[in-house]
């Protein structure tokens, strides 16, 4: 399977042949495909100065069909020391002007479950009780269009996606955290905000609270 984008005259200058990228498809938007540019056209478009770029990618059932249109995001500046963390994630303290994320240090003893992994079956992951939380500055070195690659978090880290300036006002250092799979984040980052207000309605209906 073959992937082409357009690249232009001036991001030929930071992008090369085995360029990292991260491809989504309207079929499965919270199943990101990692692939790499395999080959990019010497050619320039003479009116657009625009080329264009071909990435292979391998069979992947129904996430990517002929002639489908899909999402790409060329991490240019991923590093392989980097983390990915969900946009979300990101969160700038106004305080010191620091760019950053909310860590949510979970040891492996008080460390959620999966779904199916204990003796009752689970929807979602279990909330972790009262667990430190703490702020730690990154340097986003790529950002895509649902994450971005960032330096000073490490793989496996727990990372607060709601609620920040909360966690800025919290002085006890503590929070109770609601763990959420990494592909729910990711339908949610898509939603507008129309789609979020009435998923809240119909959450807050079938529980009988008022809005």
């Amino acid at each position: 399977m073959r992937v082409t984008i357009t690249l232009t005259q001036r991001m030929l200058g930071y992008i090369e042949t085995g360029t990292p990228v991260s491809i989504v498809s309207d079929a499965a938007p919270e199943q990101p495909l990692a692939a790499a540019i395999s080959r990019i056209s010497p050619f320039l478009h003479p009116v657009t100065r625009t080329t264009n770029a071909e990435i292979d990618v391998e069979e992947h059932g129904a996430l990517l069909r002929p002639g489908m249109f899909v999402t790409v995001d060329v991490l240019h500046g991923e590093s392989e020391v980097a983390a990915l963390v969900p946009n979300n994630a990101i969160y700038t303290d106004s305080r010191a002007g620091r760019e950053g994320v909310w860590l949510a240090r979970v040891d492996e003893a008080n460390a959620p479950l999966e779904p199916g992994l204990s003796a009752a079956p689970r929807g979602e992951l279990d909330p972790s009780g009262h667990v430190p939380v703490e702020f730690v500055a990154v340097e986003v070195i790529a950002r895509g269009r649902l994450s971005a690659a960032v330096e000073g978090v490490e793989p496996g880290q727990w990372v607060v996606t709601v609620g920040h300036e909360l966690l800025s006002r919290n002085e006890t250092g503590r929070a109770v955290i609601q763990p959420t799979p990494w592909e729910h984040i990711m339908r949610l980052q898509q939603m507008q905000t129309r789609d979020l207000l009435d998923l809240i309605q119909r959450k807050q209906e079938e529980t009988g609270e008022p809005l």
